[in-house]
């Protein structure tokens, strides 16, 4: 634990800048043990006590010397499916519910709603896990889902306190805690090297950093990887910027290079209130003199309503022995007094980096992505064998594309940190726009702009894209697309079915799917498999065959379905409510030569074993294709039951 406390103070020390605001910072309980490490063999930490406990043999688990404590079984899990139905792997679609002890927490402990705010350094609290089950139970300290870090100052840097806790009686796993970038950059998270394993009481701090860049609501996820009895937990992170005006000035650093002339600041006020400008003085102004301030007169104070700017001219004798100087602006927003530095350069020392995030490219979805920063420079301070001097950050990506998580070279997770890495990667999954920003030198970041983003379009190659997601996880969603009748078909018409890997005619998760680990080694037709996979248009050929790309089943998509050489003909795709207990709304987006040509969004399938006839697409010849909306939802029987007449029977989708 000690490494990470080293990081998390650096790393607050570099974004607050050296910070001169005070603020009190919180410190948990100090209990006589922290984990089952501290004590004996067969006990527990309780409570910081060590206390015995062992099994019973009724099954159940007792704490000795603590009756308060209560020691319940958990939940059955529930019933798998008959494999029978050839969807062997997939959990059972009875409903689950997840319990969340919402209890206050104990005297001492940080709750949810108290800030830390960076004084320079982090005191974090101590790990206090408390167990409350039996078996691999994960819990959360605090006891939430969901870290609201409410409104903070524009620029300022917030801090909050997650700890991971075994609250069970047997040991587990916590293979990865990540963060999820591409919500908002704003978020920065550290934690301790994963994998790390967990004693029952025992837990792992996790230090969450929220510096809002922007009056816009920023939103972010922590996702939580064990072998517990809970796999996956995502916690939601939350925040926003105060509602007050603020004076951006660039730059900050006015360089002449020993050369008289004049310079210009731009001041912008990017908040969403009036900001007071009250004064502007050069010190000690021997050789620097203010020329102007445009609009504005020559007196102050100036008043800048949102939105609004002003240019500041400032004007050098060019004196070749003469000292940097100093440029003081002093403003104010809602009561808050504020003061900005713009350091005046005589000489010809140049102080910015240069950041290069590498030259924009175009890809195709699933594609693994890599960047290269290599070519930034920094004139004052180029980078030593693995120090950490780039941050990149994921600035902008695709609704849903949650798996575009820039990596290392070791498959870290590095978005928004300060690392070592030039060459980054991440995971194209959806296609789209991505833009990725490198930040570099953390050491050098006194007003110069020390970033340059990298554009990342993503782009369909396949004649046909078709991509489902869906908003809500437990709940798992198949693609369908069926030759219904098409130029060389044999038998009409092509049919929906709910999982019959014989239906030639329907590309779906049972004989489409070309991670399925049945298509390794490559089928006698060559790859991607299944061997079952069906053959389309040529006889024997791959390339004319369709293929489904990701049979999500857990989360919430996206499932992506292609096809480059369609024949003559009509082909209609479909999404079936396969199994799970929520009852997510559905979008299915076509790409068509590479173009997003359709979205059908916001669609509901309320019953497992149902499906939604999305729409027709209809090949009229190798250069046009038509979109035919359906919108029906439909019964899809048993596996081997067909709906061979989309627009007949059911309901319209969305009723």
């Amino acid at each position: 634990m000690k490494h990470i406390l080293l990081i998390i103070g650096l790393l607050a020390f570099v974004i607050c800048g050296g910070c001169e605001n005070t603020a009190t910072i919180l410190h948990g309980t100090d209990p006589g043990c922290r984990d089952a490490s501290d004590c004996d063999a067969g006990q527990v930490c309780v409570n910081g006590e060590c206390q015995d406990w062992q099994p019973q043999s009724d099954g159940d688990t007792e704490i000795d010397n603590d009756p308060d404590i209560d020691i319940t079984d958990p939940e059955p899990e529930g019933d798998m499916e008959d494999p029978a139905d050839g969807d062997e792997d997939r959990p059972a679609e009875a409903e689950e519910e997840t319990d969340v002890d919402e209890s206050p927490l104990p005297d001492g402990d940080l709750e949810e709603d108290e800030p830390i705010i960076i004084d320079g350094d982090i005191d974090p609290p101590e790990v206090d896990c408390h167990i409350t089950g039996t078996g691999k139970v994960l819990s959360l300290e605090p006891l939430s889902w969901s870290i609201d870090f409410g409104s903070v100052l524009l620029g300022e840097v917030e801090v909050r306190y997650l700890t991971v806790c075994n609250a069970g009686t047997e040991e587990f796993n916590v293979t990865n805690i990540m963060q999820r970038q591409g919500d908002s950059s704003e978020f920065q998270m550290q934690s301790d090297t994963m994998p790390i394993t967990l004693e029952p009481g025992e837990g792992t701090l996790v230090a969450l950093l929220y510096e809002p860049r922007d009056y816009g609501e920023d939103h972010g996820v922590v996702e939580i990887q064990s072998d517990s009895e809970t796999p996956q937990v995502d916690v939601a992170v939350h925040g926003q910027a105060s509602s007050l005006g603020f004076l951006q000035v660039r730059p900050q650093v006015l360089q002449f290079r020993n050369q008289s002339g004049r310079g210009v600041v731009a001041l912008d006020n990017i908040g969403v209130a009036p900001v007071i400008l009250e004064s502007i003085e050069v010190q000690p102004g021997l050789h620097f003199s203010v020329h102007s301030l445009d609009p504005g007169g020559d007196t102050g104070p100036w008043t800048m309503d949102p939105g609004h700017f002003h240019n500041l001219y400032i004007d050098f004798d060019g004196d070749v022995t003469a000292p940097d100087e100093s440029c003081v602006l002093r403003w104010s927003t809602g009561g808050v007094a504020m003061e900005t530095t713009v350091t005046l350069q005589a000489g010809d020392t140049v102080v910015c980096a240069e950041p290069d995030a590498g030259p924009d490219q175009t890809v195709t979805p699933l594609a693994t992505v890599q960047l290269d920063g290599s070519a930034s420079a920094d004139p004052n301070d180029w980078q030593g064998q693995g120090e950490e001097w780039f941050q990149w950050t994921m600035a902008q990506k695709p609704e849903g594309a949650t798996g575009a998580v820039l990596l290392d070279r070791t498959a870290r997770p590095i978005g928004g940190q300060w690392s070592s890495e030039s060459s980054p990667t991440f995971y194209a999954e959806l296609a789209g726009l991505y833009v990725v920003e490198l930040r570099i030198n953390p050491d050098d970041d006194i007003g110069c702009i020390v970033t340059d983003t990298v554009n990342i379009m993503v782009v369909p190659g396949n004649t046909i894209h078709i991509q489902a997601r869906w908003n809500e996880a437990d709940c798992d969603l198949d693609l369908h697309l069926i030759r219904h009748s098409v130029e060389g078909q044999t038998d009409a018409p092509g049919c929906f079915t709910h999982s019959d890997s014989s239906n030639v005619n329907d590309c779906h998760w049972t004989n489409c799917n070309t991670r399925n680990k049945t298509a390794f080694p490559c089928p006698p037709r060559g790859c991607p498999g299944p061997s079952d996979a069906p053959d389309w248009g040529d006889t024997g050929s791959r390339h004319d065959d369709p293929t489904l790309d990701i049979d999500d089943i857990p989360g919430t998509g996206p499932e992506e379905l292609n096809l480059s050489l369609p024949a003559m003909g009509d082909y209609f795709v479909a999404l079936e409510r396969y199994s799970g207990s929520s009852t997510p709304e559905a979008t299915v987006k076509i790409w068509l030569f590479g173009v997003l040509q359709a979205t059908f969004s916001d669609v509901s399938i309320p019953t497992t074993h149902h499906h939604w006839n999305v729409c027709w697409i209809k090949v009229h010849s190798a250069a046009d294709i038509e979109l035919v909306p359906i919108g029906r939802i439909k019964d899809s029987g048993d596996g081997t039951t067909r709906d061979c007449y989309p627009e007949e029977g059911g309901v319209p989708a969305g009723q």
